[in-house]
């Protein structure tokens, strides 16, 4: 087996192990995408679940005392949608 042989086995070799390497690599980044988004999710339903969003605007509009109401409204719109969007995302 001349050297040009004995280079292109590794070749091949390395090209099969990176493959190999790839696919795990994928299988995995796939799994932890699927166990990220049942956590958020999860999360997501405690917080519609606890109002948090509306305790925090309550919280919030009270301290300020209603200074900044129509803002604090908006925001807590948002921040209800964003978290509707995460428990339904699938």
């Amino acid at each position: 087996m001349s050297f040009l042989d004995k280079a292109k086995a590794a070749a091949e070799q390395a090209k099969t192990t990176a493959l190999q390497a790839a696919e795990v690599a994928k299988t995995k980044a796939t799994e932890a995408g699927s166990q990220a988004l049942t956590a958020a999710q999860q999360a997501a339903a405690k917080v519609e679940s606890a109002g948090v969003v509306e305790k925090a605007a309550s919280f919030v509009d009270e301290k300020t005392k209603g200074k900044y109401a129509d803002q604090i409204a908006k925001a807590q719109e948002q921040a209800k949608s964003a978290v509707s969007k995460v428990s339904k995302a699938s």
